[in-house]
């Protein structure tokens, strides 16, 4: 397992398999979820020490370990626990059956909710036999048996859930898991010939009132009707963030504006969140909310700007702008309307794209930005400001120079911080990489070779037929020694914590 410092402490990356062992063992931990690169799985990281001086203080026996979910080894896990955004917390009590933690990820809220979650042994006939235990939680599960208690137990939480059972009640291990899942839903159970006026397994309320009931088949089924038809209408981001993992909906829809802004609206979204669950979930944003920040960049929202709305495609990551498509003001009706146009697939998504800087062709490395399209490009995908990004464009830059006489030849870097890669294009995994488009062709390659030049330039010359001439690959290669003579020499000054020389760090692009 790979070690990772998370704010001052060295802690391992925790993988599938040692997660089972720590489950075999009974153990209780949380597990974070998190992929490389991710902004906000590094914050959440950084507030580990806290988590777990936390812990102790409520004396405790918990410790929460990273888990990147970027390992294939972990795959499996993952789809199983339907892990579907990053940062997600999982709390794992004695069993692979992760509980999803969707609760603000702070050390307090962690505690409430394992205090909440925590399982406990009871004996059955007063003996305790380990092989013959049940396992109960703080979760309540009542039993309805009348009319009046009926009544009551629908006006009882925002959601309620029955389950209708017969006399065997073979589905009692079920209840309580799903239960334990969605401990903000009230859930209780029914025998069936005293609710005969149903005609599913299980019935949801929502406000007092019959939503929704069906028979799903599976375990997998049923954790997604319960959580699509019991799940609040809105949600505030950031605030409520943690929830968004959890939820089975691909598109999000966000409305931002000033708090009064989204108080105003929020009655008819919340309509909106209610009618369209399943296919949409309703974030509420107040651009003042200072943790929203790197957010707002990525929506193109200024503090002060009028409300806009935003729609965000989970699993193809593409992202929409109503006011792109429409100038009716954003209320209940251009809303619907701008949603149906979408879903006929008549609106294009909107993507960020740097200006194409006045001299972007005089250097030897281009500047690309997300609508170039010509020649035979070779282009550096990379995020500038740490040392393996900054390696590799300057290894570029090297590059470049020995290919500066082809003309139709463009080699080129994108900042995908600033500029989002079409859909069409491959997904942007490792950073950086390099990516090669033949002249004429619609061929994408992945360069995944060391970060040399030599190794780029063989590659290159292999792609486009072209041979550097020897004049200019002398002059490369006395610059790649001078290069590495400067590397090979000891640095006096004191490295910072985890530091490490851009070869090290980076052994591919």
């Amino acid at each position: 397992m790979a070690a990772r410092a998370t704010a001052n402490r060295l802690r391992a990356d925790i993988n599938a398999e040692y997660a089972e062992e720590l489950a075999k063992n009974g153990s209780h931990f949380f597990v974070a979820m998190t992929r490389a690169g991710c902004y906000y799985c590094g914050h959440l990281m950084s507030k580990f020490d806290d988590f777990e001086d936390a812990f102790q203080k409520a004396n405790v026996s918990l410790i929460i370990h990273p888990m990147n979910l970027d390992d294939p080894s972990n795959k499996e896990l993952k789809d199983r626990l339907n892990v579907t955004g990053f940062p997600a917390i999982y709390l794992f009590l004695g069993s692979l059956d992760g509980v999803f933690v969707d609760v603000a990820h702070n050390a307090d809220q962690l505690v409430e909710f394992y205090k909440v979650y925590n399982m406990t042994l009871i004996p059955i006939n007063n003996v305790m036999i380990v092989d013959e235990f049940q396992r109960v939680s703080n979760v309540v599960v009542d039993k309805v048996e009348t009319a009046d208690e009926l009544e009551k137990f629908k006006d009882s939480a925002y959601a309620a859930l029955l389950f209708l059972v017969d006399e065997r009640f073979e589905e009692r291990d079920l209840v309580w898991k799903i239960a334990r899942e969605n401990y903000n839903v009230h859930t209780a159970y029914m025998m069936k010939h005293v609710a005969s006026q149903f005609q599913h397994k299980i019935v949801v309320f929502r406000n007092g009132q019959l939503k929704k009931s069906a028979s799903p088949k599976t375990l997998d089924e049923m954790r997604a009707f319960v959580k699509v038809q019991t799940h609040l209408p809105t949600y505030f981001f950031p605030p409520e963030s943690a929830v968004m993992p959890s939820l089975y909906e691909d598109n999000y829809i966000f409305y931002i504006d000033s708090l009064a802004g989204v108080v105003e609206a929020t009655p008819w979204l919340k309509k909106l969140g209610d009618e369209r669950r399943g296919s949409y979930v309703v974030l509420l944003f107040d651009y003042a909310d200072r943790d929203g920040d790197r957010a707002l960049k990525f929506f193109g929202v200024k503090e002060g700007d009028p409300g806009r709305l935003r729609l965000l495609v989970r699993s193809k990551n593409l992202h929409f702008k109503m006011e792109l498509d429409t100038t009716d003001p954003i209320d209940e009706h251009s809303v619907k309307a701008w949603l149906e146009r979408f879903e006929k697939g008549a609106l294009k998504p909107f993507l960020k794209s740097e200006p194409l800087p006045p001299d972007w062709n005089k250097p030897a490395l281009k500047t690309l930005v997300a609508n170039d399209t010509s020649k035979h490009v070779f282009v550096l995908l990379y995020a500038p400001g740490t040392a393996p990004n900054d390696f590799a464009a300057n290894v570029f830059e090297e590059l470049a120079q020995l290919f500066v006489t082809f003309d139709d030849v463009i080699i080129s870097k994108i900042n995908v911080n600033e500029n989002d890669i079409p859909l069409e294009y491959m997904d942007v995994g490792r950073i950086p990489g390099a990516r090669f488009y033949p002249k004429g062709e619609k061929q994408e390659i992945e360069y995944t070779g060391p970060p040399k030049v030599e190794k780029l330039k063989e590659f290159l010359e292999e792609k486009t037929g072209y041979v550097v001439p020897e004049v200019e690959q002398k002059k490369s290669e006395t610059a790649e020694e001078k290069t590495e003579n400067v590397e090979e020499k000891p640095n006096d000054a004191k490295e910072t914590e985890g530091a490490q020389k851009p070869r090290d760090t980076h052994g591919e692009l």
